[in-house]
């Protein structure tokens, strides 16, 4: 049967990185690489009641916002799906798809804060290897994409290509490597694989000649973990305290935009606060700076790893600081602070793509003055702050911030205050 083709006009940009227009029944479908603006020719490959999906056939009259993408695999690799839109469309992207989120919230939706870099600004990467191929996986596809990325720090870039000529033959399908790079040019390494092969440790040392300066070797199944040279990761900018962070951990990809990340929280956090309790600290991206600007904190996280580097990097940031760090899930530590009717004046929290679900009914009891919510996803922040309205909230702001161009990721700093303590 010969898959049917449909002839439309992209209409925006969706949330995941795809495109959509309507076909002539005015279904939606949805397409990657096609830009706004853009008459094609689609291939439908997936037919559902509401909406279908095709794969881009022929751009019979490209849109005057089309440009030229820098990645030769970028129809195969499945990182940069936006490579071939120019940067203004991709902002007002992302602007609309964070005010389509909100629509039911009465917010300000702030005009987004871009990168200063469109190329070259990621600061971690993830390969995956699989018959004999370690690289990027290629969009809804097994397929392992051998490539140079634009995208990545150049030296990063560099370093990851001579590791993947170091390893071929060591690792056995779906092992890992990933990588993160330092302002400074360091460079830390995280292999994850099920059997180790004998060879791997002595090819590894070779790597420590590179700019690498660790490397975490996890074999999942004995859950063991060794480090060939140092187990973290100095992150800090030239002239700042050490700040640990690591390959297998999680820290966000573009530093240059972490600092933009770092600015709107001590903005929104600048008030005095009695006490301070920050839910999903990580590795203490915003505790370090919290920590300074108030005396008396709580700082929750359930990863042991994290807690090590948390503990180091507060001890180097803000060593006169009443700060108690515990190990714990969000939701746990909630639910016992609201039993023992604990009295905090701000909350900070960073929750995973999946959102704080969860926390928000008793986040509502605990009763903060304000409460700060940096999210990585619009649809989990917005559900969220719907029903952080429904327990005494009201969202003051969002500011969205571009962390990776040519993606449809946006990170939001949001603001919320309880009513009637404005």
């Amino acid at each position: 049967m010969t898959a049917a083709t449909e002839r439309f006009r992209i209409e925006r940009l969706a949330f995941g990185g795809e495109a959509l227009g309507r076909d002539n029944r005015g279904r939606v479908v949805f397409v990657r690489g096609g830009v706004p603006g853009d008459l094609v020719e689609v291939e439908i490959t997936e037919e559902k009641t509401t909406f279908a999906r095709g794969k881009l056939q022929l751009v019979r009259e490209p849109s005057a916002d089309r440009v030229e993408p820098r990645c030769t695999v970028v129809d195969r690799c499945g990182g940069c799906p936006w490579q071939m839109v120019s940067t203004q469309a991709q902002l007002a992207a992302k602007q609309a798809i964070v005010a389509h989120a909100l629509r039911k919230l009465e917010v300000e939706v702030k005009p987004i804060v871009t990168a200063p870099a469109q190329f070259g600004y990621r600061t971690r990467a993830r390969l995956q290897h699989r018959l004999g191929k370690l690289g990027f996986v290629a969009h809804h596809s097994h397929e392992i994409v051998e490539a140079s990325c634009s995208v990545l720090d150049p030296q990063l870039d560099d370093t990851l290509a001579r590791v993947r000529g170091a390893l071929a033959g060591l690792l056995e399908d779906e092992a890992s490597v990933a990588a993160q790079v330092s302002p400074r040019g360091q460079i830390h390494l995280s292999v994850s694989l099920d059997t180790d092969h004998p060879s791997l440790d002595a090819v590894l040392a070779t790597s420590l000649k590179l700019p690498v300066v660790g490397i975490e070797v996890h074999t999942r199944s004995s859950r063991a973990k060794r480090f060939l040279g140092s187990e973290n990761l100095n992150v800090a900018e030239p002239g700042e305290p050490p700040f640990l962070s690591s390959s297998s951990g999680f820290a966000q990809a573009n530093h240059l935009q972490n600092n933009t990340l770092r600015q709107l929280v001590r903005a929104a956090a600048s008030e005095p606060f009695e006490s301070v309790l920050e839910l999903y600290a990580g590795d203490g991206n915003s505790s370090r700076d919290l920590a300074r600007m108030h005396g008396r904190g709580h700082a929750i996280e359930s990863d042991s790893a994290a807690i090590d580097r948390l503990n180091s990097n507060l001890r180097a940031w803000a060593p006169a600081a009443d700060w108690r760090i515990e190990r714990a899930s969000a939701e746990a530590a909630v639910s016992r602070l609201k039993r023992a009717r604990a009295k905090v004046d701000l909350v900070v929290l960073d929750p995973p793509r999946q959102g704080a679900g969860d926390v928000i009914s008793d986040l509502g009891r605990l009763s903060p003055r304000r409460i700060v919510y940096i999210s990585c996803d619009p649809m989990t922040f917005a559900r969220d702050a719907l029903d952080l309205c429904k327990v005494g909230y009201r969202l003051e702001s969002t500011q969205p911030v571009e962390m990776m161009p040519h993606t449809s990721h946006i990170e939001l700093v949001s603001i919320f205050d309880r009513v009637g303590n404005r």
